[in-house]
């Protein structure tokens, strides 16, 4: 993977052990021995490398002195290799984050650490690590005492909310607009004490305020996953050994189950692959990239469409979509691929997503794959825009590389319409050519027509009406 990542420029490499102490990597689900991760960083640092950042997480639960005093050995031990290859040209970013109990997770029922103890922690690798060469850097306890509670709270964080809002607590992730004194107030004329709640510990078997929710992962999964971090933590405390408690050991590295458990995860050459072409118009257009996957992949949940997911202690469910268009452009005929787990016919997944979905965001077609590769084929994409009347007398002036202007009143477009936007107020279209060498970015298509260099949603309509197979447009893929 190096030899790979060598290709591309090389600003800085980054590795994310999040615990400095094998056993605290065992504990939280991240086994990787320290032996691994220093050959790794040999690898690394041999291959040209002279900034690596390293991303730690304190205050964990069941964290212990020996972990800080292994975080600090870890950073000098890397920082020793980068050194003895490169000299004084090698760096080493290190960032702590303070952990924050998050619903839906093995640690969903831990309180955070006492703010003495995150301070005199930071303290400690401060002084540890005050070395030329090694730049640290932490997130602020304040931020992060109030992110634990709104993720931990229940209904009664409603109030809490609305309470800040109107005191003018708003854009809180900028430091300077942030004014942890005020959500104090807050807390405390709602008769809440914000520290006892960020750092309140919960018996596993206690019923958590976001228990109804099915986030996916099985609840007893969690609550296994959790025991077993306690078993872990509880061996070590007793200096058990492999030998003595073999079952503890063996057992320690957590499981979070995807929905309909991974056990019965077919083989990869046995799994069902589909293809949805959906649209996006009206407000949806302004859904980014990621609320727009997010609002399909919550529609299939709903409908009980047995989406197949990946391995691993975070699994994710096996889709892929094409490039988006840019913000607050609409989208007439796209398309996805998803593996599902079961078998299903294509007009029952079809039925099944449109009762879940908005009449916006609905699928026009689900079917089996045409090709192996969803995006491979693809060589260029329609586009119809609404563009200023001083810009259409100039377009036939415009000549971009693999842009091509055609008349809306075209048949490559007219017959991809939908029927209320026959009369739309689109008055220029063209295909562009993807495949073509030296081909103009879309980029660079919106700002001849605009003079801007974003899509400029807020005054003109735009969309992307289909994807074509070749570079004329006579072949879409709808």
């Amino acid at each position: 993977m190096v030899e790979l990542v060598t290709k591309v420029r090389k600003s800085g490499f980054t590795l994310a052990p999040e615990a400095g102490s094998e056993m605290l990597r065992e504990i939280i689900g991240k086994p990787y021995s320290t032996g691994k991760l220093m050959n790794s960083v040999l690898s690394i640092v041999e291959a040209g490398w002279k900034l690596i950042k390293l991303y730690f997480m304190i205050g964990q639960p069941f964290e212990e002195e020996p972990d800080i005093d292994e975080l600090c050995r870890l950073v000098k031990d890397i920082y020793d290799i980068g050194r003895r290859t490169h000299g004084r040209r090698f760096e080493l970013n290190v960032s702590c984050a303070i952990f924050i109990p998050k619903p839906h997770t093995p640690f969903q029922w831990c309180g955070q650490d006492l703010e003495k103890s995150i301070y005199q922690k930071i303290d400690f690798i401060k002084n540890a690590l005050k070395m030329p060469g090694i730049k640290l850097s932490y997130h602020g306890f304040s931020a992060s005492r109030l992110e634990t509670v709104l993720a931990r709270g229940g209904t009664e964080m409603g109030r809490i909310l609305y309470e800040a809002h109107t005191r003018g607590c708003r854009f809180d992730s900028w430091h300077e607009w942030f004014r942890f004194d005020q959500w104090r107030e807050v807390f405390e004329n709602a008769g809440m004490d914000l520290e006892e709640k960020a750092t309140q510990w919960h018996d596993a078997s206690h019923r958590m305020p976001w228990d109804f929710i099915d986030s996916g992962f099985d609840r007893q999964s969690i609550r296994e996953s959790y025991i077993q971090a306690q078993q872990l933590s509880l061996s070590r405390n007793k200096h058990t050994t492999e030998a003595s408690s073999p079952e503890i050991i063996r057992t320690g590295k957590p499981e979070r189950k995807a929905p309909h458990s991974q056990k019965d995860t077919p083989p990869e050459n046995d799994t069902r692959v589909y293809w949805g072409f959906f649209q996006c118009i009206g407000p949806y257009r302004f859904f980014s990239y990621h609320e727009r996957t997010a609002a399909l992949l919550r529609a299939m949940r709903r409908a009980g469409i047995p989406l197949l997911y990946s391995l691993g202690f975070n699994p994710r469910p096996k889709i892929s979509t094409t490039t988006p268009p840019p913000l607050g452009m609409e989208i007439l005929h796209d398309v996805m691929e998803f593996r599902l787990r079961d078998a299903m016919t294509p007009d029952d997944v079809l039925h099944r997503l449109n009762r879940e979905l908005p009449e916006e965001l609905k699928f026009s077609r689900v079917s089996l794959p045409a090709w192996k590769s969803l995006s491979k084929p693809i060589r260029s994409a329609t586009y119809i825009m609404e563009i200023p009347e001083k810009t259409q007398d100039r377009v036939e002036t415009i000549s971009l590389e693999g842009c091509t202007f055609i008349d809306v009143d075209d048949p490559r477009i007219r017959d991809l319409l939908f029927p209320d936007l026959k009369d739309s107020p689109y008055n220029c279209a063209f295909i562009h050519d993807m495949k073509k060498l030296n081909h103009s970015r879309l980029k660079d298509i919106i700002k001849d027509l605009y003079g801007v260099e974003m899509f400029p949603f807020n005054t003109y309509c735009g969309a992307r009406v289909s994807w074509n197979l070749d570079d004329e447009g006579t072949n879409p893929l709808i």
